[in-house]
């Protein structure tokens, strides 16, 4: 079974819905073509059924290779399954492009949004590798909304809910078809090293611990990641059991990687720094694309529901 995700254009009505996840094997197609959600297994489990195995993960190309590891910060204690007081936990995801000529009015939007969620090293490594983030609440969406309704041209990508599990990893597909291309990232140390990729289609990575200390946060995983697909497949461990998915190699650009605290109530946003317009920057890869001759913009904001019955009309991103 296939969720088919709508990518539309909107210009005047902001019903924000968010994509629901596709069942385990289907590659999930927009009308726009090709972007979309994978599940990508559990990175917690070893052997049959790991995304993060050594017969499913790859080794980097050699210049990202000597690089050391970068991991990202986690501010929780070690994971745990969710207690009572978390029934489920579902993500809700609003993609939004904007010009990159308009990027100046579109920066109004940081004013709503506390920027260094994360920490001063975190923040820097993030900005030098031309990604931009910010946690906000939701009692600040309308301002974000009503500068972001006052640009022409905006586009939008309206998904449902995506129910998720602790450590499951969910891939958002960047790209709409394989493509040859060059990355470069900026690790701790400040050196840029890079790498050439060969048909391979860029992912964002997506995952979550709960917190411990609090029934209403988790620790919530970004990680971009280049995908080959290669010929065959593997078992993987999913939320519904064991599937069979086709076989990727893997490069995780760890250097652009972070985990946020995000609770109910508030956003997460993502978006591109002007160090993205640099040639080759993870960040330019990720989180900017041309369209019909028009370079844009994209920003992700992304909330989490933890589940009560109101919870769809209580969050105004969905409207």
């Amino acid at each position: 079974m296939t969720t088919i995700a709508r990518l539309c254009t909107v210009r005047s009505t902001w019903r924000y819905r968010a994509l629901l996840a596709g069942l385990l094997m289907a590659w999930v197609v927009g009308c726009e073509g090709g972007r979309g959600w994978t599940l990508s297994g559990s990175p917690s489990t070893a052997g049959v059924g790991s995304g993060d195995s050594a017969a499913t993960r790859a080794a980097a190309p050699d210049r990202l290779a000597a690089r050391p590891e970068h991991r990202p910060e986690m501010t929780a204690p070690t994971a745990a399954a969710p207690r009572a007081g978390i029934r489920e936990v579902r993500l809700n995801v609003l993609h939004v492009q904007v010009p990159q000529s308009e990027r100046e009015r579109s920066a109004n939007i940081w004013n709503h949004v506390d920027e260094n969620p994360l920490g001063s090293e975190a923040l820097l490594r993030l900005s030098r590798n031309g990604v931009r983030i910010g946690v906000g609440r939701l009692d600040w969406w309308d301002a974000i909304k009503t500068s972001l309704d006052a640009i022409e041209g905006v586009r939008v990508s309206e998904f449902d809910p995506i129910r998720l599990q602790p450590n499951f990893r969910l891939g958002f597909d960047i790209d709409r078809t394989p493509r040859e291309q060059t990355i470069f990232v900026v690790a701790d140390d400040g050196i840029l090293t890079g790498s050439t990729f060969q048909q391979c289609r860029n992912v964002l990575c997506l995952s979550y611990v709960t917190d411990v200390r609090r029934d209403d946060r988790i620790q919530l995983t970004l990680m971009p990641e280049v995908r080959q697909r290669l010929d065959g497949w593997q078992w993987v461990t999913t939320p519904e059991g064991v599937a069979q998915l086709p076989k990727d190699n893997i490069f995780s650009l760890t250097p652009a990687g972070f985990t946020v605290p995000l609770e109910a109530g508030q956003f997460l946003a993502l978006a591109p720094n002007d160090r993205s317009e640099y040639f080759g920057l993870v960040g330019g890869r990720f989180l900017t694309e041309e369209i019909d001759g028009r370079r844009y913009d994209s920003m992700i904001f992304m909330t989490v529901d933890f589940t009560n019955a109101d919870a769809d009309r209580n969050n105004p991103i969905r409207r």
